[in-house]
This record gives structure tokens, C-alpha cells and sequence, in this order.
């Protein structure tokens, strides 16, 4: 009998030990006020199904805009299981550390990763330029971006802007009035592409007037 209560004893007290090496957050992320989380016990011993359960919970937030708990979930859901989050999911996590962390290095690192699961993805590559030109000022990787985006859809006249913002940058004036010219062709009641343009013909700056040298 003796022995019987030692071994029942022992065995809870592993059965503790072991749940008590769970964290708390290990378990899931549940955003303020929501009964969305998964009861069943054994899941919180599987991260991808942990990570999965994330960003379903992801997506709903971003449904109702509630765009910091969205981002919540996508990090957790990324650090149970990164190979969990499609290329859309990456993307948005992407953006988080972009504008609201200012984590460029990291926001890249998941652009890239998001164009090894969509490499013909126009918007990563325009996503990955602006990430370049406007939180790193590496104009040359912002430009490579902006070239493969117009490679993949060269009708879109938003990534020849953004390459001709690169030139001017970079004082390329003669390649950004060619992209201009593209873009008026594409759509000839772009004001502002025809106003940059006219600009530069006349010798002056785009965006600050003034001579372009």
C-alpha cells in the first residue's frame, strides 16, 4: 500500500514538473477579450499546430483592424514554427517590424523569405524596395527590387515611380524622365509623372525646383 502511494506520488509530482517547463506564452496568444483559444490540451505540445492557431487568430484581428494584436499573433506564430507562415503572413509581419518596430534588418530578412515562396510576387519586390529606399537609404538594392516588381508586372505604373524616386535620388535624371515617359504611356493622365518630367526637360529639380545640378 506504502508503495503504491510513493508511485502515485512520484508520478504526479513528474506530471507537475513536466507542465510546469511550459511557459505561459508557449500556450497560445490570445488578443484582449477573446475566448478563441484552443482547449485542447495535447496542441500545446505541437508548435506548428500552435503556429497555425496563431495566424488564424492573426487573420481574424486583421479583419476587425486591430492591427497590434494581429502583429502579436504573427510573431508568436513565427516563433513556434516559421515555416508555418505563408508569404502573405510574412509579408504583413514584415510590415509590422517596418513602420511600427523600425526593424528593417528584420523586416527583410522575412521579405526575402516570403519571395523564396512567391518568387514571381510583384508586391514583395515592391515592398522589399521601399523597405530598402525609405529605412536603410541602400538605393541599389531598392533599385534591383523595383526592377524584378516592373519584370513581373509591367503595367503597373506605382513600381516605375518608384524607381524613377530611386534615380532622382541617386541624380539619374535622364533614366528617371525615361520612366516617366513610360508611365505616361501606360497612363497619360498621371499628373504627376507628366509634371516630374516636364521638370526635368526644363533643367530643374522634381521634387525641389532649383537647378537639377
Amino acid at each position: 500500500m506504502k508503495s503504491a502511494k510513493k508511485a502515485l506520488v512520484t508520478s504526479l509530482a513528474l506530471l507537475f514538473f513536466s507542465y510546469s517547463q511550459v511557459k505561459a506564452e508557449d500556450i497560445v496568444y490570445m488578443p484582449p477579450k477573446s475566448k478563441e483559444a484552443p482547449q485542447n490540451v495535447d496542441f500545446m505540445f505541437d508548435r506548428t499546430k500552435m503556429a497555425k492557431e496563431h495566424i488564424e487568430i492573426a487573420k481574424r484581428e486583421r479583419e476587425k483592424k486591430r492591427w497590434e494584436n494581429a502583429a502579436k499573433a504573427y510573431e508568436r506564430a513565427y516563433e513556434l514554427d516559421p515555416s508555418a507562415l505563408n508569404a502573405d503572413d510574412l509579408m504583413m509581419l514584415a510590415a509590422h517590424y517596418s513602420s511600427d518596430s523600425w526593424n528593417a534588418e528584420k523586416a527583410i530578412e522575412l521579405l526575402n523569405k516570403a519571395i523564396q515562396l512567391e518568387p514571381s510576387n510583384a508586391e514583395l519586390y515592391s515592398m522589399l524596395g521601399t523597405i530598402h529606399y525609405s529605412r536603410t537609404s541602400n538605393t541599389n538594392s531598392a533599385i534591383n527590387a523595383f526592377k524584378k516588381a516592373i519584370e513581373l508586372e509591367p503595367k503597373n505604373t506605382l513600381h516605375y515611380s518608384q524607381l524613377a524616386d530611386c534615380y532622382v535620388r541617386s541624380k539619374r535624371f535622364d533614366e528617371a524622365a525615361t520612366l516617366y515617359r513610360k508611365i505616361l504611356e501606360i497612363n497619360p493622365d498621371n499628373g504627376l509623372a507628366k509634371k516630374s518630367l516636364d521638370s526635368i526637360i526644363k533643367g530643374e529639380h522634381p521634387w525641389y525646383g532649383g537647378s537639377l545640378y
